[in-house]
């Protein structure tokens, strides 16, 4: 319990806020700032790993329509071809037939 005098003298400065029976070199004045730094790494950490995420995100998007794309490129290069084998199936049966 502090007296009104040293609580006095503790906010003017004059007197270190350390508890009276402390062991010398234990008390840890600091550690407001050190958990402010701690905090603020912290959230940069989450903050670097959301823009990496939603980085991720889009090009997994970007390479899916891609595929997508290229997929459906395919599909009709192959009903063309399907479509030109056809045509020219039915050019051979006229030819024979005029024949």
């Amino acid at each position: 319990m502090l007296t009104f005098r040293e609580f006095y003298q503790i906010c003017e400065g004059k007197k270190p806020d350390t508890p009276p029976h402390a062991v010398p070199g234990t008390v840890n004045r600091d550690s407001a700032k050190r958990v402010a730094k701690s905090i603020k790494k912290i959230e940069e950490d989450i903050e670097t790993r959301r823009r990496e995420l939603r980085q991720r995100q889009k090009d997994q998007m970007t390479s899916q329509r891609e595929r997508v794309a290229d997929y459906h490129a395919t599909q009709q290069e192959r009903k063309a071809k399907e479509s030109e084998r056809e045509e020219l199936k039915r050019e051979i049966k006229r030819e024979l037939k005029d024949s």
